[in-house]
């Protein structure tokens, strides 16, 4: 067995251990400290009651599930880049190791996940018997796109040799758009490898895990939030878009899409201070404001 690491009188057990042994740790309560890869409440099914399903990764370069039914504890800690103590039992659910947690504490924040990524061909993510938790980084061609419903959809990527499943749970939260993916497009994709249906699954959480080069052009999605800002939200009847002094945004198309990707047609007006969208006849709800330019695509959630 690897060796326990101590801090402050605590034996801790690096996660690659842990993978290595499941029969061995299947149903112990063990200590693990880690950086979270995949933050509390970005995948979860939307349909039912949420949940937590988030990823750890430390030193050791392997990671891990963790897993709850209550989810409304952890989101405001088990937050990406925070470096977690967390004590807990190791359990396995479908070919997926997890830890459920009896406590955790928050013992840094800030983390950079590229020591924490690793890079991978497609044909190596598919041995998810040896890298299940990971959060990993790989590089295909878009195949397919599933149509969207309430709990997510899969998009399919491959490479000259095999395919890999690209699995995105709650999109309408997380904001990884269905119309984000071109068929035959070059995708490079970040996120915790999983597994589904007895098959290696990869799931990003976040709009920055995704990179597609579309024609030549990178669709950045919203990979800069912080370029303009639309308030109020939630929204009523009308609201404005505000876009910062230093940002190179020069929208040529606005759209509003709902959360299964269906374009909702708005009347907008641009003004000197910002533009200005009619949102009065659009049915309580979540969707998503769209601002394409000749280079980029940016997108917010509202709440109507």
């Amino acid at each position: 067995m690897a060796c326990m690491v101590s801090f402050l009188g605590i034996s801790q057990i690096p996660i690659a251990e842990i993978q290595a042994n499941h029969s061995l740790y299947n149903g112990q309560y063990v200590w693990i400290e880690g950086v979270i890869t995949i933050g509390a409440g970005r995948l979860y099914n939307v349909a039912g009651t949420p949940y937590l399903k988030a990823y750890i990764m430390d030193d050791s370069g392997k990671g891990l599930q963790i897993f709850d039914y209550a989810l409304t504890p952890y989101i405001t800690q088990l937050i990406r880049g925070n470096k977690v103590l967390m004590f807990g039992q190791i359990t396995e659910y479908q070919n997926n190791l997890e830890i459920l947690p009896t406590s955790y504490s928050v013992v840094g924040t800030g983390f950079n996940l590229d020591q924490y990524t690793i890079q991978m061909s497609i044909i190596q993510a598919l041995n998810w018997q040896e890298n299940e938790g990971t959060f990993i980084e790989t590089t295909g061609k878009v195949l397919s796109v599933s149509p969207p419903n309430e709990i997510g959809y899969e998009v399919i990527m491959e490479d000259e040799i095999t395919g890999l499943d690209i699995r995105i749970w709650n999109y309408f939260t997380n904001g990884i758009l269905p119309e984000w993916w071109q068929i035959q497009s070059i995708v490079k994709v970040k996120g915790a490898l999983g597994v589904f249906n007895s098959q290696a699954n990869i799931y990003p959480g976040y709009p920055e895990d995704v990179n597609i080069q579309i024609t030549g052009l990178q669709n950045r999605g919203a990979s800069e939030p912080g370029c303009f800002t639309l308030y109020p939200n939630p929204v009523k009847d009308r609201a404005m878009i505000l876009i910062k002094d230093d940002c190179i945004i020069r929208p040529t198309r606005i759209e509003v899409l709902d959360i299964s990707g269906r374009i909702t047609c708005i009347d907008y007006t641009i003004q000197d201070f910002g533009i200005e969208i009619f949102c009065g006849h659009l049915r309580p709800g979540l969707y998503f404001i769209k601002m394409s330019s000749h280079m980029d695509i940016y997108i917010k959630v509202f709440i109507n």
